[in-house]
């Protein structure tokens, strides 16, 4: 038994799972040589880009609300187009996250069509942190974002409370 590797055009070798017997055969004289096995190329898909989740730190005083982050959704003439839907996907587990809906300034980075929209307000989401009074230490929370035209994002916060 052998194991046999397989160039597959750019993307790298793939091993073949398990081994592969290899049999000699004998063809009697006069007989019509055993047709070849067709090779057929395997389909080979390069892996799914995985990106790490984005993990935002914050630091907040215990008990006293802090604003994790915002969402809001505007067009490039910065009128909006809707509110974004928002829901907590992992609740802290020493403290609280309200999420409330509010005007607030877009956040656009410099070179975004919308940039100049950061000096108007429009209607979005708040997603506000609280600890328990008295707690100090390390918190995590998790709020996924959904926004009008249909695109989501996660967004997750280390938080130490102090």
């Amino acid at each position: 038994a052998e194991m046999r590797f397989v160039q597959v055009a750019s993307v790298g070798t793939l091993l073949l799972g398990g081994c592969v017997s290899v049999q000699q055969q004998t063809v009697a004289p006069g007989a019509a040589p055993p047709r070849p096995i067709a090779v057929v190329p395997a389909i080979v898909r390069p892996p799914a880009v995985v990106h790490p989740p984005v993990i935002v730190h914050k630091t907040a005083a215990s008990g006293v609300p802090i604003v994790l982050d915002s969402a809001n959704s505007v067009d490039p003439s910065c009128h909006s187009l809707g509110v974004p839907t928002a829901r907590v996907t992992q609740a802290p587990v020493h403290g609280s996250v309200k999420l409330l809906q509010r005007d607030i300034y877009p956040q656009f980075p410099p070179g975004n069509p919308r940039s100049s929209c950061n000096s108007t307000k429009a209607p979005g989401i708040v997603a506000q942190y609280a600890s328990t009074a008295g707690f100090t230490g390390s918190d995590f929370t998790a709020v996924d974002v959904i926004f009008p035209d249909g695109k989501e994002a996660e967004f997750k916060f280390a938080i130490t409370v102090k």
